[in-house]
């Protein structure tokens, strides 16, 4: 009986979608996710070492915009809460989606130092 390795883009998709629901689990998703990214990273490949990078990028500016969303929120200023929380929301959004593709189609993330999709 031969031993079945699994697919070495299997943590990089499920980060992708975990970073998806980034905002509707209030970021406890994306912390289970870059708990992947930084137990997996040594193991990576040339093609997910870039994916593994993009979503740490992704996690560690979206942490931040998300703490400031929600203490805008606490010290009423909603209005800015909102803006933040909706640009966020696309954000996340929009990397998830194009770093999975990017993924699907065995392709390195082109520019995984980006801010931006």
């Amino acid at each position: 009986m031969t031993k079945r390795k699994l697919d070495p883009r299997l943590i990089p998709f499920v980060n992708y979608g975990l970073l998806f629901f980034f905002l509707a689990t209030a970021g406890f998703s994306a912390v289970l996710a870059i708990t992947l990214v930084y137990l997996f990273q040594d193991d990576a490949n040339d093609l997910t070492r870039d994916h593994f990078t993009f979503q740490k990028r992704t996690f560690w500016i979206g942490i931040p915009v998300l703490l400031i969303t929600v203490l805008s929120f606490r010290f009423g200023l909603p209005y800015m809460g909102y803006a933040l929380g909706a640009a966020l929301f696309f954000w996340s959004i929009g990397r998830s989606v194009v770093g999975a593709n990017h993924l699907y189609r065995n392709r390195p993330y082109p520019t995984p130092e980006s801010y931006l999709v």
